[in-house]
C-alpha cells in the first residue's frame, strides 16, 4: 500500500509541476498580447488584423500632397508607400484599425481604407483541439502524457496543402 501511496502522490507532484509550467508559459503569452509576424494584432469584423495599421489607396496617386494633413489627422506614427500606384501603409498612434480605416474612408481624397488583414500561409485547422490529433500531424506532443513520435502520422496537413476537395468529385 505505501509503495501505491508514493507512486501517486509522484504522479500529483508531477501534474503540479506541469500545471505551474503551463501557467507560466499562458501567462507570459497573455502578457505580450497577440501578435503576427512580430507585430500586435487587434480584431476587425472577426478577423485578425495588424493593430492600428491601414492600407490606404489614395484617389490620384500625385495626391500625395495630401499625405501630410492625413498622417496629421489620425495621428499617424508610420507612413510606407506601397508600390507606385498610390497605396500606403498608415500606423497610428492612437486609433483602433477599425476606427482608422472608417476615418480614412470619409475622405474626399482617398479611394478606399481598409485594415492591414493577417494573412497566414499554413494550412492548419483553427480548431482548438487540432493539436490533440495526433494521427493528423505528430510534433511530438503529449497524448495521455506520453511524447508522441514527430512525423508518425498521415501527414495531412500536407496532403491539405495538395487540396482540399472538389465540388466535381460528387457521387
Amino acid at each position: 500500500m505505501r509503495r501505491m501511496w508514493i507512486g501517486g502522490r509522484a504522479v500529483l507532484v508531477t501534474i503540479g509541476i506541469v500545471a505551474i509550467v503551463i501557467l507560466l508559459f499562458s501567462t507570459a503569452a497573455a502578457a505580450q498580447g497577440r501578435r503576427a509576424g512580430g507585430r500586435e494584432v487587434e480584431t476587425a469584423n472577426g478577423r485578425d488584423v495588424i493593430a492600428r495599421e491601414v492600407l490606404v489607396k489614395l484617389r490620384q496617386p500625385s495626391q500625395g500632397a495630401s499625405l501630410p494633413q492625413i498622417a496629421a489627422g489620425v495621428d499617424a506614427e508610420d507612413v510606407v508607400p506601397v508600390g507606385r500606384s498610390g497605396l500606403f501603409r498608415i500606423r497610428s498612434r492612437s486609433m483602433s484599425a477599425t476606427a482608422l480605416a472608417n476615418a480614412l474612408a470619409q475622405r474626399p481624397d482617398v479611394e478606399y481604407a481598409e485594415p492591414n488583414f493577417v494573412v497566414r500561409i499554413l494550412n492548419d485547422p483553427a480548431d482548438p483541439s487540432f493539436p490533440q490529433l495526433w494521427g493528423l500531424k505528430n510534433t511530438g506532443q503529449f497524448i495521455n502524457w506520453s511524447p508522441g513520435v514527430p512525423g508518425a502520422d498521415i501527414q495531412a496537413t500536407e496532403a491539405w496543402d495538395l487540396s482540399t476537395g472538389s465540388t466535381a468529385n460528387v457521387r
